[in-house]
């Protein structure tokens, strides 16, 4: 048979995996586009903008980290 495969999570564990790597996923990518904008707004000062990118991913990626761990755990 051809088609997708439907696959269930039922354990916790693969269930905060999921929910802590999709949060990862989503919330990073918004923080690196809205970094992107802010690099395109301020390209005047080229010597420093490029630490926002970075400064945006790791609060980003801590941000995600604490809001999948929660929303997995519970």
């Amino acid at each position: 048979m051809s088609g997708t495969q439907t696959t269930y999570l039922y354990d916790a564990y693969s269930m905060f995996k999921f929910t802590l790597y999709w949060t990862l996923i989503c919330v990073v990518g918004v923080h690196l586009i809205a970094a992107g904008y802010a690099c395109a707004i301020q390209w005047k000062n080229w010597k420093i903008i490029w630490v926002v990118p970075l400064i945006y991913a790791v609060f980003g990626g801590m941000e995600a980290v604490i809001a999948g761990s929660v929303t997995g755990g519970l």
